[in-house]
């Protein structure tokens, strides 16, 4: 099967530095199925050139940017051009980063340390999964096969159920608290009881379990 014979998927690239997106562009135009349509210096100007020429299938976007930054601009592009896949690459890989982009909307996320292989590995398995997040993240989740998955899914009860919506929206523990009617100490022991289950120790990871058995959906 010919890559060539389907149209190549648009790639739109907002980065502050430069040097960083001219090799980019350059490294991703190698990539046979894939056109660089929009190069931009901040988010302002590529939500400009979105509106003035196309709405690319996969925006590669920088997260520290002067006047409009990836937070923004990511917030801005669920609301307007919900179609539109984001893929982060940034030099930010900590936990709070990740749990941030990923409850407003991101698909992926790649670190700027990463190989070239695995940018390409990233906008692949956007395009044809929806997301990619780095080994550091999922490697415990794929661990799972279905039965276990299922098994722990079915073990959920409605008021975790009810936590995990609230905890993929960012929402503090203390708010969630405030929002069940319960004390904080229960919804500690609702977020215990879901890491015990699902074998994680972070929040971050909960999320991404979350989303990616569609247990919730993230409001945009």
């Amino acid at each position: 099967m010919h890559h060539s014979l389907s149209p190549p998927v648009s790639i739109a690239i907002a980065d502050d530095h430069p040097l960083m997106r001219m090799a980019l562009a350059e490294l991703i135009g190698k990539f046979e199925k894939y056109r660089v349509s929009i190069i931009a210096h901040n988010g302002n100007a590529l939500i400009e050139e979105i509106n003035k020429t196309i709405v690319p299938d996969i925006v590669v976007l920088d997260l520290n940017m002067p006047d409009m930054d990836g937070f923004e601009t990511l917030t801005l592009i669920r609301k307007k051009f919900k179609k539109t896949r984001v893929l982060i690459l940034t030099i930010n890989t900590d936990y709070p980063t990740l749990l941030r982009v990923v409850t407003m909307g991101a698909n992926g996320y790649v670190s700027k340390n990463a190989e070239p292989e695995e940018i390409l590995t990233a906008l692949d398995q956007v395009i044809v999964h929806g997301q990619y997040f780095p080994d550091f993240m999922s490697e415990r989740l794929s661990a799972m096969n279905k039965s276990e998955i299922h098994k722990i899914i079915s073990s959920i009860t409605p008021k975790e159920f009810t936590f995990l919506k609230y905890a993929c929206t960012g929402m503090s523990y203390k708010d969630i608290s405030a929002k069940m009617h319960v004390g904080r100490f229960t919804v500690d022991d609702y977020r215990n009881s879901l890491y015990q289950k699902l074998k994680i120790d972070n929040r971050a990871e909960l999320i991404l379990f979350a989303l990616k058995h569609k247990l919730v959906e993230v409001e945009l």
